[in-house]
């Protein structure tokens, strides 16, 4: 007996139905139990991508603001820009998609190029960014099989150019798809 001796009839209207439907009461109880897992899976994934965009947009890429402007940029620009009310730092920057090869292995990133010491991203000194060479994504350095002093092949589409980088480190960033290089 699952319910006592003197439950109301409404209840016991359930219990008996259980045992009298049972493929009826094990879909119920299965969908059920997805539903949960369903609504469990969602507060996990809320809060991992909470966490990921926290790290990534607060403590690794530290813009305001991007001004992009057509064509090369002299110094005096950048001053000025520096000089506006409210802005902190202005230094040159650059984006471009590239593709990474490295012997029959393709990578597809996007490379950014910052100055050595930028203010604007967050890099870890084992990252070793600021010199000459490339710092790979840590997801380009697993589909190249890549190590530092590699060379990998970088193509340029949107510039139609191509050279040879030296792996100079590599950075495990939430946001993968990213390589970075000096931006001179």
């Amino acid at each position: 007996r699952l319910l006592p001796p003197k439950a109301p009839s409404w209840s016991l209207v359930g219990v008996r139905n259980i045992w009298r439907q049972p493929r009826r009461s094990a879909s119920t109880m299965i969908g059920v139990i997805l539903a949960l897992i369903l609504i469990v899976s969602a507060f996990v994934l809320n809060d991992s991508f909470n966490s990921m965009f926290e790290r990534q947009f607060s403590r690794v890429d530290q813009r305001d603001l991007v001004v992009s402007l057509d064509g090369p940029t002299s110094s005096e620009t950048l001053g000025e820009l520096g000089s506006t009310t409210g802005v902190a730092a202005a230094e040159p920057y650059a984006e471009s998609g590239v593709l990474l090869r490295s012997g029959q292995s393709f990578s597809a990133q996007q490379v950014q190029a910052f100055v050595p010491g930028t203010t604007a991203h967050e890099f870890t000194p084992s990252s070793s960014f600021g010199g000459d060479g490339i710092v790979v994504g840590s997801t380009a350095r697993d589909e190249l099989d890549l190590e530092v002093g590699d060379f990998v092949t970088a193509t340029f589409p949107e510039f139609r150019v191509e050279a040879q980088l030296e792996v100079a480190g590599f950075i495990d960033e939430p946001m993968a798809g990213f390589s970075y290089i000096d931006v001179n």
